[in-house]
């Protein structure tokens, strides 16, 4: 169990979305695993738009979409 303070690492097991995201992919993942299990119906996430400045919000239903939406924007 962890405690307060602790560090916990995580990362995807989904090579796809670990070659993608920015820092591991974990997020991503969870997302794609929350909409494959019908833990939630849509998924709220941004796109890369014109640059990466341009951040274009996109709502995804289908779990093999999300991995389009891995990496940050800044």
């Amino acid at each position: 169990m962890a405690a307060n303070g602790d560090m916990i690492y995580a990362w995807a097991n989904d090579a796809e979305i670990l070659k993608k995201g920015e820092c591991g992919g974990a997020v991503t993942a969870l997302l794609k695993y929350a909409l494959k299990s019908r833990m939630v119906d849509v998924v709220l996430a941004v796109k890369k738009g014109q640059d990466i400045y341009d951040a274009v919000p996109t709502l995804i239903t289908d779990p093999e979409l999300v991995a389009e939406c891995a990496g940050s924007l800044h």
